[in-house]
């Protein structure tokens, strides 16, 4: 065998062990880091060092500071506030906004610096800052957006996963004689993040002066995920109009398990379309990249040319526009 291809072969190995390490320390230290986040916002939020009121502000995450803002702008503020906080992040909106502004910047100064350096924009300089600036918007506003949307997306699916669960002990509470607020407290000692921390936020909200309904209002609003706005308009329907609680919650909990059941069939019915559409978006850049291996010189006439990077930047362009529609078709939602 060829002593250049066991090189790359070693080489590669040891890019691909070093990169499963790295995920693997990121992915513990993300769940202590989470663990430790929630327990920390819990702990802020039963801090009430100015009396109830103090203790209801900071339990309804209310910013008084957004309010000072334009209707736009206090609009977007409070919405990534929300996402936020729905993705399980401690971190400020301004904080936030203040990394994506730094994200933006190093991507830019880094790919002008590249560009300089490897000499490729020589022959149209002019696409320099052009080129600069759509990478750093593009990374320093889809990567965090990515992000977010993720860890928000990770962590609903989680709290919907949570939700047969917790309704099994509030279930079982209200059977034993336990009023509604002592059977969410249970299930915020009792059950994981992050259903626990929501249910506790909202028993703690009631302790400083909240009836049920705006306590499940918040909570509702906290986690906007659908099986949770079911189990609100329950209780609250009870709480108006009276009626067997706990069977309405036993009921409500064996049809989000049926629901879980047929969306995972459906998932795996629909795993062939998903892997055949990554397999198509990735096919291109790894024939792109087969090709540069076998003769990485194949190029070097047409970069010459005054059209190559915007064919260039209309091909990328392209390759992104298929890729979210073969996502946007492969997804199935039920």
């Amino acid at each position: 065998m060829d002593p250049t291809l066991i090189l790359y072969g070693i080489y590669v190995s040891a890019f691909l062990s070093t990169l499963l390490l790295v995920h693997g320390l990121w992915q513990l230290h993300s769940a202590r880091r989470e663990r430790a986040a929630a327990l920390r916002r819990r702990l802020q939020d039963r801090a009430a060092p100015k009396g109830a009121h103090t203790g209801t502000g900071n339990l309804r995450r209310e910013q008084p500071d957004l309010r000072r803002e334009t209707d736009v702008r206090a609009s977007l503020l409070r919405r990534l506030a929300r996402a936020l906080d729905q993705a399980g992040l401690s971190y400020s909106v301004y904080t936030a906004l203040g990394g994506v502004t730094g994200l933006i910047i190093a991507l830019t100064i880094a790919t002008a610096v590249l560009a300089i350096l490897s000499g490729l924009l020589a022959v149209q300089s002019w696409l320099l800052p052009v080129l600069a600036l759509t990478v750093g918007l593009a990374g320093g506003l889809g990567f965090p957006a990515a992000y977010l949307r993720h860890r928000r997306a990770r962590r609903l699916k989680r709290f919907s996963s949570q939700m047969p669960d917790a309704l099994d002990v509030m279930v079982r509470s209200l059977r034993a004689g336990h009023p509604v607020a002592t059977a969410m407290s249970m299930v915020g000692t009792d059950l994981p993040e992050p259903i626990a921390g929501e249910f506790a936020k909202a028993v703690d909200e009631m302790t400083y002066g909240l009836d049920l309904r705006q306590a499940l209002s918040h909570l509702a609003a906290r986690v906007d995920a659908q099986d949770l706005g079911f189990v609100v308009a329950s209780v609250r329907l009870q709480h108006e109009t009276g009626g067997n609680l706990a069977e309405v919650l036993q009921r409500l909990a064996d049809l989000i398990r049926a629901r879980a059941r047929l969306t995972r069939k459906v998932h795996a019915f629909a795993a062939e379309a998903r892997l055949s559409a990554r397999i198509l978006a990735v096919m291109p850049l790894i024939f792109i990249g087969l090709i540069l291996w076998a003769n990485p010189d194949i190029y070097s006439g047409a970069a010459r040319d005054p059209l190559f990077f915007q064919v260039l930047l209309a091909v990328g362009g392209l390759q992104v526009v298929g890729i979210l529609v073969m996502r946007r078709m492969a997804g199935i939602r039920v």
